[in-house]
């Protein structure tokens, strides 16, 4: 996978990807509970160190406070800044698998388009948190639900 990365140059991994499939071990343990965005923060700077040639990387952070309760949120290294998105608290989980594809499929979409980082993390972030309400691994939206989620969502509260 290693070999992989070194062609790419955006980077997405969740936390557990960088340690088994990158070997980068983060510098401190991850503190217990709630998530902690400055240890991520840490980690994907370890990940753009090891691998120069990534422009960014992005990882999702999640809690899950019960089997069918999430947080939902991510976060976007670029070589100009730390992006932190919106927090979600997704109520029924339906399904989990997927997310983290829609996710990337998310931040990809919104980087083609031409957007900035930030509404391109904001989109992935949204498509990914869609995903845990739909059965099966495909996340089964369009872009203007997705778009949709991310301009209504005040609170953070995810409904379907």
């Amino acid at each position: 996978m290693r070999e992989i990365v070194r062609q790419v140059h955006v980077g997405i991994a969740g936390r557990c990807d960088i340690q088994t499939m990158l070997g980068i071990e983060p510098a401190s343990p991850e503190p217990a509970g709630a998530v902690d965005v400055s240890w991520f923060r840490l980690l994907a700077e370890q990940v753009l160190q090891e691998f120069p040639n990534l422009t960014m990387q992005g990882i999702t952070l999640w809690h899950g406070t019960s089997a069918s309760n999430y947080e939902w949120s991510a976060c976007l290294l670029t070589q100009q800044e730390f992006l932190v998105s919106q927090h979600y608290a997704i109520e029924e989980v339906i399904d989990r698998v997927g997310a983290g594809d829609a996710f990337s499929a998310g931040l990809l979409y919104g980087l083609a388009s031409g957007r900035d980082a930030r509404y391109a993390l904001e989109f992935a972030t949204a498509a990914g948190c869609l995903k845990h309400t739909i059965p099966g691994d495909a996340n089964r939206v369009s872009a203007s639900e997705v778009e949709a989620l991310m301009r209504g969502q005040g609170g953070g509260r995810m409904q379907r």
